[in-house]
């Protein structure tokens, strides 16, 4: 099986899982739910650390090797991160295998992109 079947094939499994950890408000999503990233330690969900950053200020996008045991990348774990406001944040504590980190970057990519478009189009109607 290819990289890129594996990884569409494990965002379908996510999904019908319970979903990839990424948690929204908003319709459409304006606000993503995050915690501060800290070096060194795999991401953790609990309540103090939680808080909202508005989704069109994410300026990067990026999966983070949270396991990486040896030299095959396909069996490293990732965490998923983005970067807003010049700090760096976990997305979620689910932790991806190899290439199935591709989906929830992909379903990121397209939440961010559709809260730029909707702040846009709202400015617009000022």
């Amino acid at each position: 099986m290819s990289d890129k079947t594996f990884a569409s094939v494990m965002g379908v499994i996510l999904d019908r899982l319970g979903g990839d950890g990424i948690v929204t408000h908003g319709s459409p999503a304006i606000w993503l739910q995050v915690t501060p990233a800290e070096d060194k330690r795999l991401p953790d969900r609990y309540a103090g650390a939680r808080r909202w950053i508005r989704l069109s200020s994410i300026e990067e996008v990026h999966p983070k090797p949270g396991i990486a045991i040896g030299d095959d990348v396909s069996t490293w774990q990732y965490v998923l991160q983005v970067a807003a406001n010049g700090k760096t944040y976990d997305v979620s504590p689910v932790r991806y295998l190899g290439q199935a980190v591709e989906a929830p970057v992909e379903r990121l990519l397209a939440l961010i992109s559709t809260a730029v478009s909707e702040e846009n189009r709202r400015r617009m109607q000022l």
